[in-house]
């Protein structure tokens, strides 16, 4: 293709590089949508769906970071920001929805929050994997996916209840109360 018939498509190269980000972020959700076909507990899931991500945006290591700097630092246009998160968003609430059906994560928080805060911790380690050029981001992937699957358990819910029935039982004492007199 010739550079003039390139630019017919494309105006400038961040075009293009949106482009690519949005091929991107689709792929990711139809990849998040095979990993809820999984026979798997919901922490497998997010555990295979991370590595494979991993494993895809290595593959192509400088292209994943030029396409994900543009979609995910450089994307300014709000309303596409917006329509990007919120993707993500329901995407990810889908399979914690799933999990919650299955009873293996938690119905406590709502699943909007838990949605939000899986995501976050996806996108934050890619932009990890952006900035620092020794950045480990299949095995920090996989940490993210176990550290997720700890905090999303039904567990962890009842583990939170007793530390609050704890601490109202406890009176509550300040540092200055706590400190040694001298």
């Amino acid at each position: 293709v010739s550079r003039g018939t390139f630019f017919n498509y494309y105006s400038e190269k961040s075009a293009l590089m949106a482009e690519l980000g949005n091929g991107m972020t689709a792929t990711f959700l139809e990849r998040l949508d095979a990993a809820r076909e999984l026979d798997a507990p919901t922490v497998e899931r997010l555990a295979a769906l991370f590595a494979g991500s991993a494993s895809r945006l290595l593959e192509r290591r400088e292209l994943s970071r030029a396409v994900l700097l543009e979609t995910v630092a450089r994307r300014s246009n709000l309303d596409d920001r917006r329509s990007h998160t919120a993707s993500l968003h329901a995407g990810m609430e889908r399979l914690l929805r799933d999990g919650i059906e299955a009873g293996d994560v938690r119905a406590d928080i709502p699943v909007s929050l838990l949605a939000e805060l899986a995501s976050g911790a996806y996108v934050e380690v890619l932009v990890s994997w952006l900035v620092a050029d020794d950045y480990p981001l299949a095995e920090r992937l996989q940490m993210a996916a176990e550290v997720l699957g700890a905090a999303l358990a039904p567990q962890a819910a009842e583990a939170d209840r007793r530390r609050a029935s704890t601490r109202a039982r406890k009176p509550r004492v300040s540092r200055r109360q706590r400190a040694p007199k001298r």
